[in-house]
């Protein structure tokens, strides 16, 4: 019998050169920056949208307030199953879905004008477009980097906040006036945050890709965010001074958000199962996403309006997340502090 012989699979793939190949990446990238640019970056600019649905609808804060953590539980949740879908190899129809879902729930939004309308449009369908958009995003460019992929993701998941700043602009023709601050102020605060917050998530991956690594460079940052939740305490209804906490608490905040997906990419040996990782990961988050807002409000209300039970229990639970995370690093290293992770 006639012998036959079989490549491997690498022999089978275009022999790219150097140059080519960081086209590819860089393009990768690009896409990326874009997709979070229209999910996540629109997601937390909801802070905007609410009371212009109260004003102009005559929505209850409440209810509205179940839309955008609505739409964030989703993005965040569905995860699981986009991220197994990438591994599987079925990034291109997990995209497409997605940005067909993204689009219709935007332009059902548009026509909109009652309360269960907004929450199927912009809560559910754009929701579900966010999630099958989200995890391929992350997920992809990390598997092409290795010594910067720190930087690279960072570039990337800026998305974020250019869409931070694009987006409340977007609304700003709307001035009504609400509990002292109105729209504008709002608007003004979120520009802070998320320009901020662009600076931030370069800043940390530079920070981490050069001398601490992702997981170190976390741990450090959260706690840094812990502290300045808590020193918001100080604020009070000085308008210079919650400036000055959303520019600060935006920059640590978005620098955090830049190096998780970094951060479980460090502790995945297998990235061939990164995409179910990281959705694994996201679906957790996704809980504390929808319940986070709710937990929040129920303490400002039952302190009749005060901000102090919020603001100690949302520095409290930023340390009980530095604490998992160090908690991930022993498992991972041990108890060796000079270790580049």
């Amino acid at each position: 019998m006639e012998k036959i012989w079989y490549l491997p699979r690498s022999a089978l793939r275009p022999s790219w050169t150097s140059a080519r190949r960081w086209k590819h990446r860089l393009a990768s990238s690009a896409g990326r920056h874009l997709m979070v640019f229209v999910s996540l970056g629109l997601a937390l600019s909801f802070g905007v949208f609410q009371p212009y649905y109260e004003e102009t609808l005559g929505m209850v804060p409440s209810a509205v307030s179940w839309i955008g953590t609505m739409q964030i539980f989703l993005l965040l949740g569905v995860g699981i199953l986009s991220g197994r879908a990438t591994d599987a190899g079925l990034v291109h129809e997990t995209v497409f879905v997605g940005t067909f879902l993204a689009v219709i729930g935007l332009f059902t939004a548009s026509l909109s004008t009652q309360f269960y309308q907004l929450f199927l449009s912009q809560g559910i369908c754009i929701g579900l477009g966010m999630g099958m958009l989200y995890i391929p995003g992350v997920s992809v460019p990390a598997s092409y980097f290795e010594s910067k992929k720190a930087i690279v993701l960072a570039i990337a998941n800026s998305g974020t906040g250019t869409g931070g700043l694009v987006y409340p602009v977007m609304v700003d023709k709307y001035g009504h006036v609400f509990t002292g601050f109105n729209i504008i102020d709002s608007i003004n605060l979120l520009l802070a945050s998320n320009g901020l917050g662009i600076l931030g998530r370069l800043s940390t991956a530079f920070i981490a890709s050069r001398w601490c690594g992702p997981l170190n460079t976390s741990i450090t940052s959260v706690i840094l965010a812990a502290i300045i939740l808590y020193c918001w305490i100080s604020v009070g209804d000085s308008r210079s001074g919650l400036y000055v906490f959303a520019a600060i608490y935006g920059f640590l905040s978005n620098g955090i958000q830049s190096l998780i997906v970094v951060s479980l990419a460090a502790l995945t040996d297998d990235h061939s199962m990164l995409g179910t990782r990281m959705g694994m990961a996201f679906s957790v988050v996704a809980f504390a996403s929808l319940t986070g807002g709710p937990v929040g409000g129920a303490l400002i209300q039952t302190d009749g309006g005060s901000y102090l039970g919020e603001q100690i229990w949302g520095g409290t639970v930023m340390l009980l997340g530095a604490v998992a995370w160090t908690a991930a690093r022993v498992w991972r290293t041990g108890f060796v502090l000079q270790t580049k992770i």
